[in-house]
């Protein structure tokens, strides 16, 4: 099984790191603080604004394609979970770049995420054609962020020919 290395941006706001405890269908794969700013959490959306903090990686089997659950649970200070990134294993670059593609209504959108709930409410998420991108989501403390991740998966290269 080849493996694929997934990167999860997220910046905690406030006097106090950030505790997180992400986990995929019910397996914890992080449970630690996340960096923290001592500032207000910026309003969202706010395209002027960048998160470029590594919270936490994971990995996953790069043929996987289908949907996991996910959840965020954040303690201490508040979060923003920013964007998702996967690299291509079977690639000669080390590059990080989407790995989801949902179709809503044979509408396409470049998020992972889909049915979004906080502390078991329903948020409603970005599905509108003219938003490109993933959708940041602002996670209170001592809230949970629950949603499902939808994935594609990376098809192994083909074996070279041989000649007989």
């Amino acid at each position: 099984m080849t493996l694929r290395t997934f990167r999860q941006y997220a910046q905690g706001f406030g006097a106090i790191p950030a505790q997180v405890v992400f986990q995929i269908d019910g397996n914890t794969v992080f449970s630690g603080s996340v960096v923290t700013l001592d500032q207000p959490m910026p309003a969202l959306p706010n395209s002027e604004y960048s998160i470029d903090n590594i919270a936490w990686t994971w990995q996953d089997d790069a043929e996987f394609s289908g949907t996991r659950s996910i959840t965020v649970s954040v303690s201490d200070s508040p979060l923003i979970l920013a964007t998702t990134l996967a690299n291509d294993p079977y690639s000669n670059v080390e590059s990080y770049g989407a790995f989801y593609i949902a179709e809503i209504d044979n509408v396409s959108y470049a998020d992972p995420f889909t049915d979004e709930t906080i502390d078991g409410v329903v948020v409603p998420g970005p599905y509108n054609p003219a938003l490109t991108g993933q959708w940041w989501w602002r996670i209170p403390a001592g809230s949970t962020f629950s949603a499902t991740m939808h994935v594609i998966g990376l098809a192994p290269p083909a074996p070279p020919e041989t000649t007989p």
